[in-house]
């Protein structure tokens, strides 16, 4: 077997653990469009065989990429941020759980969407948005 399909299988399985994080647990707000084109580079990089391969570089491409996955994970999950709300509010939907904040460009490590909630206040319905990064809830005028 040819161990250049190692690197393609690393880069496979480390993209579905990404996605299945992202959709699960952050519904789709974790920018990790950075991760995901290192991964593509990484599997470009065995392309060829690994023996000639210098463990240095990679080594420090792999601290990098691990440093890099960690700075760009929000640090509220939606369940989380479900929680904050709930101190507040009474949540009545949740149809609508992301709502977008910028314009979905190139942006390596900055939040596109923030979580949405359609909540209960002094017998009005609203909707708040919770950033993924402070925690902070914000209410739309």
């Amino acid at each position: 077997m040819n161990k250049s399909y190692l690197g393609w299988g690393i880069s496979l399985v480390t993209f579905l653990i990404i996605m299945f994080v992202d959709q699960t647990f952050y519904l789709g707000v974790w920018p990790s469009t950075l991760p995901v084109i290192l991964l593509v580079t990484h599997a470009l990089y065995f392309r060829t065989d690994v023996k000639g391969k210098r463990r240095v570089p990679y080594s420090i491409f792999v601290l990098l990429y691990l440093s890099i996955l960690y700075v760009s994970l929000p640090d509220y999950t939606y369940n989380q941020a479900k929680e904050i709300v709930q101190e507040k509010y009474e949540i009545i939907n949740e149809k609508e759980q992301t709502i977008p904040v910028m314009d979905p460009g190139f942006h390596p490590f900055a939040l596109t969407s923030f979580y949405s909630f359609k909540v209960k206040s002094m017998d009005a319905e609203q909707r708040v948005m919770v950033n993924p990064d402070s925690g902070v809830i914000i209410v739309p005028r």
